[in-house]
């Protein structure tokens, strides 16, 4: 790719290798900043010598509890961002809030996680937790169009951030977990018009059908829940392909399984298939490639394009063979070619670890790609005979957290010519937010225990640290209004998958301690801490109940009490009573595992009131 563009005025071109951003304002206008997902920027009035002077400017409330994994996007004056249900715009320089608007799921929400919106045309596109496609205007937030095309009672929904080009909406479904039939979309920006699909399971008759045994893709996963990337000089459309479904029974399924764990590039204008990169074939392990790939010049000009998998590795492919020039180790990795079986096998990372959501960033100073990745290993097991059920989880066995030692995190800096690390840093805990660099010298990265990091992006020295008070697990983004530098970061994240803090969702700005007036701090209106909220009934609402269970406990233990990560709580109400059950998740650590890690997160009374707790429990013993 030569270079890559933004299509309104108050934006100039971003070159995929070098790209710059020279205006008044300098905004960060989509998901991964640029269609080339870079995520640098040309900003240094913050750098490594007054980083260390950085603040909290403001902090707004986004929502209630659950998972908090949204990107940030700063355009048309305002910094959007979303959460399962709710699109909130704020004024990106103290966080006032211009409009929210709440969507009211229709259907089921298989899985309640949303990581951002797109911004295009004066309008706000996000997918929802009931796989619809919404279009909302950007300065008011009213709902200009609405579509559905997936079925989430199918365990489909929409979980990542959409991207817009040449009057195009591109989204694609996840739940490759509960065995969807992978599908990538574009849609008419104006109206809502599917204008084509394409399988990212290939099916009979279609090519790569064969590499998938008898009527097994019918059920092959082949999610997306991240985000895209385009090189709009070739219209290819690039496309990070999850792992099959079901995810830990590789056997009935033999096959290489197209195109599953694969990059896959389109005809962004069509959805033909240009050419794919495989980086596991017949996945047992849910090595998902879920991050968006970045595309990229190596230093004698030929484009390439850079992948973080789950898998604990940052690939490298030249864009014009398609072969793999380097794959670099990003965390710990073992037992990854070792087939699971019903005895268990111990693999690293896997389920929870690697490259998640958020994948690497490009270093132009140095010529490198910046990863961040998860250190967490889990002992797998293959179920003796796996059974899919319609909008369950379909994962064909089982796994375990392994606690010792405590899941951290790694930021890694690779350089682009030969694939080796420059230098690594080992954080405290998982790392799943964005990675953004600047011309500052910094790279901007969090993680699961809140730290804001600025990290030099000569060696990784830390420059700067501050904890937000929850997991960071969204957008870490940094951009100008007016004469002033700004860094944004998410905080507050309820999620089993990823170890660390949980907490309320809150967006936070800082800029130079310098630049912010004496004197406490602005509330916005959205500001107001939690409350306690009394208990109105002594049996619980049960009905409430299963509102607060699907945004906060389903992630761990399935949409129908199934088991995920969390035990089943199938028949609980046959061992514990509301109490009881009330009793345990007000103090998990009455569970807690071997080496002493909470089995479940501590989410009383910070994340869920007392009268949360027991209409969860009231609904939950129906089970």
């Amino acid at each position: 790719m030569r270079s890559s563009r933004w299509a309104e005025a108050w934006c100039c071109t971003l070159a995929a290798a070098a790209p710059v951003i020279r205006a008044a304002d300098i905004s960060w206008p989509m998901y991964n900043l640029n269609y080339a997902s870079t995520r640098y920027v040309d900003l240094n009035s913050i750098n490594t010598g007054n980083v260390s002077h950085l603040k909290e400017v403001c902090r707004v409330r986004a929502g209630g509890a659950g998972a908090f994994q949204s990107g940030l996007v700063q355009a048309n004056g305002l910094l959007y961002v979303t959460t399962a249900n709710a699109t909130l715009a704020l004024d990106p320089s103290d966080c006032t809030v211009v409009w929210k608007s709440v969507y009211a799921p229709e259907q089921k929400e298989p899985f309640p996680v949303n990581r951002g919106p797109a911004f295009a045309n004066g309008r706000i596109y996000r997918g929802t937790t009931d796989c619809r496609l919404l279009a909302l205007d950007a300065a008011t937030g009213a709902q200009l169009w609405r579509v559905k095309p997936c079925d989430p009672e199918s365990g489909e929904w929409f979980a990542a951030a959409p991207i817009v080009w040449n009057d195009l909406v591109f989204i694609g479904i996840a739940g490759g977990d509960s065995g969807v039939k992978g599908r990538m979309f574009a849609f008419d920006a104006s109206s809502g018009r599917q204008v084509w699909q394409f399988h990212t399971v290939a099916q009979r008759g279609e090519f790569g059908g064969d590499t998938w045994k008898g009527d097994t893709a019918q059920t092959g996963g082949g999610g997306t829940w991240s985000s895209y990337t385009l090189d709009h000089n070739t219209g290819e459309l690039f496309v990070s392909v999850g792992n099959p479904g079901a995810d830990f029974d590789a056997q009935t399924r033999s096959g290489a399984n197209l195109f599953t764990n694969s990059l896959v590039v389109l005809d962004a204008r069509t959805g033909a298939l240009k050419w794919w990169y495989q980086l596991r074939a017949h996945d047992d392990k849910d090595l998902d490639l879920g991050a968006a790939p970045m595309l990229f010049e190596l230093a004698d000009g030929r484009p390439a394009v850079a992948l973080g998998s789950k898998d604990g590795h940052l690939y490298i492919v030249d864009r014009r063979s398609h072969r793999l020039l380097s794959k670099t180790p990003v965390t710990t990795v073992l037992n990854q070619d070792v087939p699971v079986t019903e005895q268990g096998v111990k693999s690293c990372p896997s389920v929870a670890g690697g490259v998640e959501w958020n994948g690497p960033a490009y270093d132009l100073q140095h010529g490198a790609i910046v990863v961040g990745a998860v250190d967490w290993c889990a002992f797998v097991k293959k179920d003796p005979k796996p059974e899919y059920k319609r909008g369950q989880f379909f994962m064909g066995g089982t796994f375990q957290f392994i606690y010792d030692p405590p899941p951290s995190g790694w930021i890694t800096s690779v350089d682009r010519s030969n694939g080796r690390a420059r230098w690594r840093f080992h954080a405290e805990a998982p790392v799943v937010s964005g990675v953004t660099a600047t011309a500052g010298g910094l790279i901007f990265v969090g993680d699961m225990i809140g730290n804001l990091y600025a990290l030099d992006s000569d060696d990784g020295t830390v420059r700067f640290k501050n904890n937000l008070g929850g997991a960071i697990a969204g957008g870490v983004i940094t951009y100008q209004v007016g004469e002033r530098q700004y860094v944004a970061a998410t905080s507050g994240n309820v999620s089993r998958f990823i170890w660390g803090e949980t907490g309320l969702p809150y967006v936070v700005i800082f800029r130079l301690s310098g630049d912010i007036p004496s004197g406490p701090r602005p509330l916005s209106s959205a500001d107001a801490p939690a409350t306690q909220s009394k208990v109105t009934t002594a049996v619980g609402d049960a009905g409430r109940g299963a509102a607060v269970f699907a945004k906060v406990c389903a992630g761990c233990h399935g949409s129908a009490g199934e088991g995920l990560s969390g035990p089943a709580l199938v028949g609980i109400g046959k061992r514990r009573s509301v109490e009881e059950i009330g009793a345990w998740v007000m103090n998990p650590m009455s569970a807690a595992t071997p080496s002493g890690a909470s089995a479940m997160p501590r989410l009383y009374p910070s994340v869920l009131t007392e009268r949360d707790v027991r209409d969860v429990a009231r609904f939950v013993i129906n089970f």
